[in-house]
């Protein structure tokens, strides 16, 4: 049974379980998204900060790479990253810039490949990313699996006998970590094909897919 609790403006939340505290057993989280912090435009922003904030408040190290428009002011864009890793607790963001001009929509037309491409070209953070030696790699929507992609490729090198697509299921002791998919929308609902590949390959390549869904409750059903 959900528990039930109030704001001061009459809304009421509920949750299936009570909040916990921060965990024992910090983990460091690579966190990739197209939204995060600079010019977002939609909820899949919003949430994905919260998200991420939400595991740094659970105790977690959240590295956070999301995509940056080019038209965004660098000393703004600057004011808000840091360049030391996170710590248990703490969010740390990278960005990679993206044209502007594709900027503001979430679908096929999204800079998604100019964010993968950015990805690969990111030496710097390929290096950081090393540094920090994640222990799971949470992908927000379909957006972000060919980044993952490219990361993957630059900071855990293999053979040419790594298979492709990605093996979700690695179990080498020097294999990537583990990709997790969170799936906010289900954008293959509008029918368009790029939409339902790229999220059926954003399944394949994880080992496990989180579905953000509603439950909608009537009052006298929690009574």
């Amino acid at each position: 049974m959900p528990s039930r609790s109030s704001d001061s403006a009459g809304g009421i939340f509920y949750s299936s379980q009570p909040m916990r505290e921060p965990t024992s057993h910090p983990l460091r989280v690579l966190f990739l998204t197209l939204e995060f912090r600079h010019g977002t435009f939609s909820g899949n922003g919003v949430l994905s900060s919260s998200q991420a904030h939400g595991l740094a408040k659970a105790g977690h190290a959240v590295l956070v790479v999301s995509g940056c428009p080019d038209d965004v002011n660098d000393d703004e864009e600057s004011a808000n990253l840091s360049d030391a890793l996170p710590a248990a607790g703490e969010v740390s963001v990278r960005t990679l810039h993206v044209p502007g001009t594709k900027w503001g929509v979430l679908t096929a037309e999204c800079p998604w490949v100019e964010l993968a491409e950015s990805a690969q070209l990111a030496t710097a953070l390929h290096a950081q990313i090393a540094a920090f030696a994640p222990h799971v790699v949470l992908g927000i929507d379909w957006h972000v699996t060919p980044t993952w992609r490219a990361l993957r490729k630059r900071v855990w090198p293999s053979d040419s006998s790594d298979p492709e697509p990605l093996d979700a299921h690695a179990t080498s002791p020097s294999a990537y970590p583990p990709f997790v998919y969170s799936n906010y929308r289900v954008f293959a609902r509008d029918g368009d094909r790029t939409h339902a590949t790229m999220e059926r390959e954003a399944i394949e390549a994880a080992v496990s897919t989180i579905a953000v869904s509603i439950f909608l409750f009537s009052y006298g059903q929690l009574e």
